[in-house]
């Protein structure tokens, strides 16, 4: 049985390698785990008024609600967003809101422009939707230039990615930055796509969200409550829809329907993070810098390593040289000899020059240090 072109080659490599981990601790193997951004698997959980509204919810008698989301999350999310509730979609995360907005987008052979390292679902999504391959490159500090946009714009492109704070990297994009960007998407007519799951997050600088720049450009927000609100199982996100979007935003409300709807019960279970002061954001930040600090010091210590110093999200991208020909066989080869579990860069960009590997610094800094001095020993003895 032959299956369809569109799914040859495709992959996941944050999870693909969790098999070979998978084996290791069937054997017996401490494993390490620094390779998904959960930080439900360490020391934080949904907030308690998440977790009593939805508590609430599913002893409700709620049925299905509206393709487009409930009315009074729209709402709510609306107001957040400066835009009518109209202009609002609930999705099942932010990699559900990417997959309606290049399906709504996209023809055969045209492409996004997208930043080379990515998050794995630009690629996957683009490449279901019938779009072709186009990167924009980022220094080692993983911020690209503005003229990075001019020179990979072409006739074919429909928008421009932004994943800012970034995954993988934890770069943050600048506010001039993020203008100029713009301002080229205004120049060719094309809209941004702005991935902000990672909004909120930031240890040096706050991020700039385009919409709240952007005079005349079109602005698709995508975001949702797995990240800073530390909501990662429940899958709910949505998109914003700033600007001119309107045939756009219909394509995304029809494919709304024909998935027919989101779980209610946790529509209702997120609310409450639209009322009052949420203190475990600031309490986040606080437990993350912390880790960052450690990741950042430690990695610029090891023997064959360097790493750009992460300004948001919970991920850094370190360099890594020695005698392994792929980053691949790098992280497979940590994994069997100390249990270290990472994810390869390769597995982000199909156009690194160097060897990467993306951590997660979610764990506790006693774990978290245990596994970086597993990754100094590695690198003393390779």
């Amino acid at each position: 049985m032959e299956i369809a072109d569109r799914m040859k080659g495709m992959e996941n490599p944050i999870r693909d390698v969790l098999a070979k981990a998978d084996e290791l601790r069937k054997k017996g193997k401490k494993i390490y785990p620094l390779n998904i951004g959960d930080p439900n698997k360490f020391d934080f959980k949904p907030p308690e008024n998440v977790m009593q509204a939805y508590a609430q919810a599913i002893r409700s008698d709620y049925g299905y609600a509206s393709s487009e989301g409930l009315p009074e999350l729209r709402e709510a999310i609306a107001k957040k967003e400066g835009v009518s509730a109209e202009n609002v979609l609930v999705t099942a995360g932010v990699s559900e809101g990417l997959y309606f907005t290049f399906m709504s987008l996209l023809n055969q052979g045209e492409n996004v422009l997208i930043p080379s390292p990515f998050y794995p679902q630009y690629y996957t999504i683009s490449k279901i939707c019938g779009g072709t391959e186009n990167y924009y490159e980022a220094n080692e500090e993983w911020v690209p230039e503005a003229s990075e946009f001019r020179k990979k714009i072409n006739a074919k492109t429909k928008a421009i990615a932004l994943i800012n704070p970034n995954n993988p990297t934890g770069a943050v994009y600048p506010k001039k930055l993020v203008k100029e960007i713009i301002d080229i998407a205004g120049e060719h007519k094309i809209p941004i796509i702005s991935d902000e799951i990672y909004k909120g997050i930031e240890y040096d600088e706050e991020t700039i969200e385009p919409a709240k720049i952007s005079k005349d450009v079109p602005v698709i927000a995508l975001n949702g409550f797995s990240k800073i609100d530390l909501c990662t199982g429940y899958r709910i996100g949505y998109m914003a829809f700033h600007g001119e979007c309107g045939k756009v935003r219909d394509a995304a409300v029809g494919l709304c329907r024909f998935r027919l709807s989101m779980n209610t019960p946790l529509q209702k279970a997120v609310l409450p993070l639209f009322e009052g002061q949420q203190p475990h954001r600031k309490e986040t930040v606080r437990k993350l810098k912390e880790r960052r600090d450690i990741v950042f010091k430690r990695f610029n210590e090891i023997p064959g390593m360097q790493c750009a110093k992460p300004r948001g999200a919970f991920y850094a991208f370190p360099k890594v040289e020695g005698k392994w020909k792929t980053d691949k066989e790098f992280v497979y080869d940590l994994l069997e000899q100390t249990g270290v579990l990472v994810v390869h860069g390769s597995g982000f960009s199909k156009t690194l020059k160097n060897k990467h590997f993306r951590i997660v610094f979610l764990p506790q800094p006693e774990l978290l240090n245990e596994a970086i001095d597993k990754i100094d020993e590695f690198m003393k003895k390779s």
